[in-house]
């Protein structure tokens, strides 16, 4: 991977969030601009040196953290105090640390449902969003990828992911009865459902045969900690009131310019939150990218996340 135009890392460091939790996060480019944060997905998934080719850290200034119990953060998968009102809490005391006045938004997937919550609750210290495969957390979208919808496209593979609820009465949807199996005590059964929980997971994520057709049988611990929080977070529906993305919440990002990046083929969170989120919002545009699925590492994805960085999320920037 080439980072272009790479700068010298301000910093790199942890910040004590609570009695429990410290955060892992990185601060790089120019420290007079303001700055934009990358909010990862998962949640569980931590931010990789990947996540550098969006920028040019030559212009933009970019804090990466690691979420509660991802990535590099302490300790590693915890779940005990771990709710999004506790994620949303930490990026506010880490741009307080760093003392910044106000930063955008590049938030994926889950990411994006953090995003909108976070500016939901602070959109006085937003200049802008970027938002890449639209995610709200509803029982609709989670029962489209693991319970009734996805399962019409790979029947096969979707018979592999429910393998470790054999035997198991499922009431609603399977998540809550993985999240038992992914804690377990015993290795056997947890580790039989992180493979599964996860290899499903990869399946949807490409719209590319061949990357998608790369099924991980090999679990390493960015699986463990993905599997436990995703599926600890999505069987409490991501900590939100059902109607918590109201018009009433919705309406605190008026004057926050959004854009959307959507893959087309998007089988982990469909275009059609993406779709809706442009419909409600005047502020809101979207760019819904033909032949293109959920990872942001594709290329038709990479390429269009990378341009709107540069004629987006810099232009805002720069107006204001």
């Amino acid at each position: 991977m080439t980072i272009k135009n790479q700068a010298s890392t301000n910093r790199k460091d942890w910040l004590q969030v609570d009695d429990l939790h410290q955060i892992y996060f990185e601060d790089w480019g120019p420290l007079e601009e303001s700055p934009i944060l990358f909010v990862h997905g998962g949640p569980g998934a931590g931010f990789s040196k990947r996540d550098y080719q969006f920028f040019d850290f030559s212009q933009d200034r970019v804090i990466f953290v690691d979420q509660r119990g991802s990535g590099k953060s302490q300790p590693s998968g915890a779940l005990e105090n771990n709710t999004t009102w506790d994620l949303i809490s930490d990026f506010e005391k880490l741009r307080i640390h760093l003392g910044i006045k106000k930063w955008s938004l590049f938030g994926g997937s889950w990411g994006t449902t953090l995003s909108l919550a976070y500016a939901i609750e602070h959109p006085d210290v937003i200049q802008a969003i970027l938002l890449r495969g639209v995610f709200l957390c509803s029982q609709e979208e989670l029962d489209w990828s693991r319970k009734s919808g996805a399962r019409r496209i790979y029947p096969e593979a979707f018979e592999q992911f429910l393998k470790p609820l054999q035997g198991i009465e499922i009431q609603g949807s399977p998540i809550s009865e993985y999240h038992q199996k992914i804690i377990s005590a015993d290795t056997e059964t947890s580790e039989s459902a992180i493979l599964a929980w996860n290899q499903w997971d990869h399946r949807l994520s490409y719209f590319d045969t061949d990357k998608r057709n790369q099924i991980p049988q090999v679990i390493e611990q960015k699986h463990r900690t993905m599997a436990r929080l995703e599926s600890f977070y999505f069987s409490r529906l991501g900590f939100l009131k059902k109607d918590y993305f109201s018009l009433k919440n919705l309406s605190r990002l008026k004057d926050i310019p959004i854009s959307i990046i959507q893959g087309e083929f998007d089988l982990i969170c469909p275009p059609v939150s993406a779709w809706w989120l442009h419909q409600t919002l005047s502020n809101c545009r979207i760019n819904i990218v033909p032949h293109a699925g959920h990872s942001a590492f594709e290329e038709k994805l990479l390429s269009a996340l990378t341009h709107e960085v540069e004629v987006f999320l810099r232009k805002e920037r720069e107006s204001r």
